[in-house]
């Protein structure tokens, strides 16, 4: 079985301000004690083309900034173990220690507060940048930047104490969903299990609070999952991966994309 290359992070690119800098990007000018974004901001997020005020478009903004980040720990640089350890959910937990070890010692200050906001600027990197990044190379976000953010969410979830639950984050769902979208875009249904079990707990913590609102937009995120895990279950991976990833085409999943099925938002 093929181990993990050795990774050292280049300091150039991981500077001391480069998830501060990724959660500017991201949240705007959102407070960070907000707890429900507007319409504009999950379609900022979650769109495709959305303008921002220097005339770029998001995804231009991601890519300028954060690229080159990104591609010193891409494919060639960084190897993690063979795909067949990947399409086994017990090998690739197995793995995952030794593939986020170097960003979980990146992300240590010694204020937890910060910690924990590098480890948030951390996931939105691994997993979502690579989305707005790589529209045009999708094989490399689910082939790749996905394994390791799946990797360093388990790693933060087996940590004492646990960063996504930090005070500062752990009410505010605008932020903290971030931590758990890796296992949402996971294939196993273990992962699939694993983010309803998380943000029911969190959307019971904020009915409990009195946040009735907060706890409606964690209703939104479980009603998004639900498309998601719906897939899984019927196909047992998501069909409009396949031509991304070289995977051969069922005549189900061919003629469920040919009506119309789900892509969320890929374009393929």
């Amino acid at each position: 079985m093929a181990t993990t290359t050795p990774l050292t992070l280049p300091r150039t690119l991981f500077t001391p301000t480069l998830y501060t800098n990724i959660l500017k990007l991201w949240f705007r000018d959102i407070p960070p004690t907000t707890r429900v974004v507007p319409p504009e901001t999950t379609s900022r997020w979650f769109g495709k083309g959305a303008p921002e005020p220097n005339g770029k478009t998001f995804d231009e903004a991601c890519t300028d900034e954060f690229e080159p980040v990104l591609e010193a720990i891409g494919p060639q640089q960084y190897t993690l173990p063979a795909a067949a350890v990947a399409a086994d959910y017990r090998a690739e937990v197995a793995s995952s220690a030794g593939i986020a070890a170097p960003f979980l010692a990146d992300i240590q200050s010694a204020d937890e507060a910060q910690t924990s906001a590098n480890a948030l600027g951390l996931m939105l990197l691994l997993d979502q940048m690579p989305r707005n990044i790589f529209r045009d190379n999708q094989a490399v976000v689910y082939g790749h930047y996905d394994r390791i953010a799946r990797a360093v969410l388990r790693g933060v979830l087996e940590g004492r104490p646990r960063v996504d639950l930090h005070g500062s984050l752990r009410l505010v769902p605008c932020r903290r969903m971030w931590f758990y979208m890796p296992l949402m875009h996971s294939e196993y249904r273990e992962d699939h299990d694993l983010y309803w079990k998380i943000m029911s707990e969190a959307q019971a913590e904020l009915r409990a609070d009195g946040d009735e609102e907060s706890a409606g937009f964690v209703q939104y995120s479980l009603d998004f999952e639900k498309k998601h895990v719906g897939l899984i279950e019927r196909f047992g991976r998501y069909p409009h991966r396949n031509v991304h990833l070289g995977r051969e085409m069922t005549q189900e999943e061919k003629e469920y994309l040919e009506a119309g099925g789900e892509n969320f938002g890929t374009g393929a």
